[in-house]
């Protein structure tokens, strides 16, 4: 949590995306991956979709279900500019339009994001990026209120669609807090590779590293208090990388003058945690 999955997300989104590929130069001029001529062919190549389900948090199943149908209302309307292409037939164009109104099944829901790719294809001639951020959150959520079983089957049915044998998906990346249970959700992806923080693809990508601080306490002038800093916010080991929590880093620099505070503490709950050690056996304590 807060460690920069998000702005990670966002910045291959603003990377990748052929839609706004010239006003999003300028956002990487100066620096590093500039001299990556090999990557920079790809910049503003791919279609993209970004979503996330951050807010997709209810008390019932029912309100679920309506919150699924408004978050994928809104996808749909950020590429409302496909219904004015003359590659999607008129039947396309009728599924397209029902997501907006939300005149959907559950069924039509599983599929939308996989027939969404499908319509970026055909407009563009290319496959599509896809990102998905904190994929877990309803997952949480119908695990804490009590519709967990009838939730895990809308969710799977839709990642499944998007991401297995998909003709159109060039990349996908999701992020999330939670590793859930392979069996629960992902037991048809069989082509999804997990990382985790014990892992070392990602190890020094997520969180700022020892030298990233270094840098920036030197930038704020503040190296005197860099042993406190190291005591406050040095508390994690990523597979071998000695890695800070950004949130908390910038937080204290931003706040200098009022000393260190624990701000990652008070970024989120820990509801599934307090629940776990409260029912946990003398093992789990």
């Amino acid at each position: 949590r807060r460690f920069g999955k998000t702005l990670n997300l966002s910045m291959l989104r603003y990377f990748f995306v052929i839609s706004t590929k010239e006003e999003n130069k300028g956002l990487f001029k100066g620096l590093k991956i500039e001299a990556e001529k090999e990557i920079m062919k790809f910049q503003g190549e791919y279609p993209v979709i970004f979503i996330t389900f951050k807010n997709e948090k209810y008390l019932s199943y029912e309100d679920f279900k309506d919150g699924m149908k408004m978050l994928l209302s809104n996808l749909y309307k950020d590429y409302e500019y496909l219904l004015e292409s003359d590659k999607l037939s008129e039947f396309d164009k009728e599924d397209f339009k029902n997501i907006i109104l939300k005149k959907t099944t559950i069924a039509e829901m599983s599929g939308a994001i996989s027939n969404l790719m499908g319509y970026m294809n055909k407009h563009y001639g290319r496959k599509v990026m896809l990102f998905i951020d904190e994929y877990d959150v309803p997952i949480q959520e119908g695990y804490l209120h009590g519709y967990y079983d009838n939730m895990i089957v809308l969710i799977r049915n839709l990642l499944t669609a998007a991401l297995k044998d998909n003709p159109y998906v060039e990349k996908s990346l999701i992020t999330g807090i939670l590793r859930v249970a392979k069996e629960s959700i992902f037991s048809g992806l069989n082509n999804l590779e997990v990382n985790t923080i014990l892992r070392h693809n990602f190890n020094d990508k997520f969180g700022f590293t020892e030298k990233e601080v270094m840098d920036l306490v030197n930038y704020y002038e503040d190296m005197e208090n860099i042993e406190d800093i190291k005591k406050w916010y040095n508390g994690y080991v990523f597979a071998g990388e000695i890695v800070y929590n950004p949130w908390s880093v910038l937080n204290y620099l931003k706040n200098i003058k009022e000393g260190f505070m624990p701000y990652w503490i008070n970024s989120s709950s820990n509801d599934l945690i307090k629940r776990i050690l409260i029912k946990g056996d003398k093992n789990i304590k």
